[in-house]
């Protein structure tokens, strides 16, 4: 990944959080290969996330609480509803991954199996 605007110096940090759906088995497991290819002084810039974690983390005054309601409505099915089954984390066969958040070292991201 190429960020010009680093090397001009209009952004001194920058981290890319990939928001996706809990099941998508795809994203859970690539997300942690790409980082491997980064460079390690760089591999916390970025990480994954399930929108069901990431919603779920979401709190704040009434505004926040219409978003996340909005985000909620807007992203998540109902897989009860739907009939599907929570995907499992490959790392540690946990249901409803968040693995990349987990590894992901910015205090402002929460995590944890």
């Amino acid at each position: 990944m190429r960020l010009p605007w680093l090397g001009r110096r209009e952004i001194c940090e920058f981290t890319s959080v990939i928001l996706y759906p809990e099941g998508n088995r795809h994203f859970a497991q690539v997300i942690p290969e790409y980082r491997a290819l980064m460079r390690e002084s760089h591999r916390h810039q970025v990480c994954g996330c399930t929108y069901e974690t990431f919603i779920a983390q979401i709190s704040g005054d009434e505004g926040i609480e219409k978003w996340k309601a909005y985000l909620k409505e807007r992203y998540l099915v109902d897989q009860d509803a739907a009939g599907l089954q929570p995907a499992v984390c490959s790392q540690c066969s946990h249901a409803n991954p968040s693995t990349d958040l987990n590894q992901a070292t910015s205090p402002e991201l929460p995590g944890g199996h």
